[in-house]
């Protein structure tokens, strides 16, 4: 089913890779019960196993001119597009599709993390920031609207990693 799902998600645009088998095909194919059953098991062995076929690695860097650029001998113009077999991109959606379900389900993703994100949008991370601004007023309502933003925004700043034992980061030189 999840197969499938990604299957009937993919565009009918998407450039194929290397061996120029694209979505439309795959999708056309899929009709036949035989290919269908076919590209599951092999689907599911993959997914089981932890293999990712070194043929739907295989990959075409394609180098295309960014528009209006003065100078096109210099490779600066230019950006570099990567065309990956249909069949490998469809198996890295179920993965992405599984990864996604055990991050939510398993709560990894910080309540103030919306970005990359299903179920939450910008206006979300908007609505959730005034409605904190908002519960800091009542105690401080002698600070200024402004003043308010920007110490709620110190407060959301990730914090800096140290690396080392504790007893390092904390030891002071004199």
């Amino acid at each position: 089913m999840e197969i499938e799902e990604a299957i009937a998600g993919a565009s009918a645009s998407s450039s194929p890779g290397y061996t120029q088998i694209s979505y439309q095909a795959i999708k056309w194919a899929w009709e036949n019960p035989t290919f269908s059953q076919y590209t599951t098991a092999l689907m599911q062995k993959c997914l089981a196993t932890g293999y990712h076929p070194k043929a739907w690695r295989k990959a075409i860097a394609v180098a295309l001119r960014k528009p209006n650029k003065p100078d096109y001998s210099n490779p600066s113009a230019y950006r570099l597009i990567t065309l990956l077999e249909c069949l490998g991109k469809i198996l890295e959606k179920v993965i992405a599709r599984r990864l996604t379900f055990l991050v939510g389900k398993h709560n990894l993703v910080p309540d103030n993390q919306f970005g990359g994100s299903s179920n939450s949008s910008t206006a979300d991370a908007i609505h959730t920031f005034t409605n904190d601004v908002h519960r800091l007023e009542p105690w401080q309502s002698h600070i200024s609207a402004d003043n308010r933003y920007q110490r709620l925004l110190r407060l959301r700043e990730p914090q800096k990693a140290t690396i080392g034992a504790p007893e390092e980061r904390h030891s002071t030189s004199m």
